[in-house]
């Protein structure tokens, strides 16, 4: 595998999601404002279990608003 392109963080925070339409922007809201006094270098892995609600699009919307810098 070549690693000489990938991204390495100080911190990833790995989330497991499952029916959390109504609870991500609340979440995103309060998690990134501990982040960012914690380093401004983490990656945050949002793992959709299978959620039959829109959790999945959420995320995936959130993802393209918020793509790194």
């Amino acid at each position: 595998m070549n690693t000489s392109h990938a991204s390495t963080f100080s911190l990833s925070l790995i989330v497991p999601m499952y029916n959390e339409e109504k609870n991500l922007d609340m979440f995103f809201s309060r998690v990134l404002a501990v982040l960012a006094k914690l380093t401004p270098d983490y990656e945050i892995l949002c793992i959709n279990d299978g959620s039959p609600d829109t959790t999945v699009e959420k995320l995936l919307e959130y993802r393209q608003s918020n793509a790194a810098r």
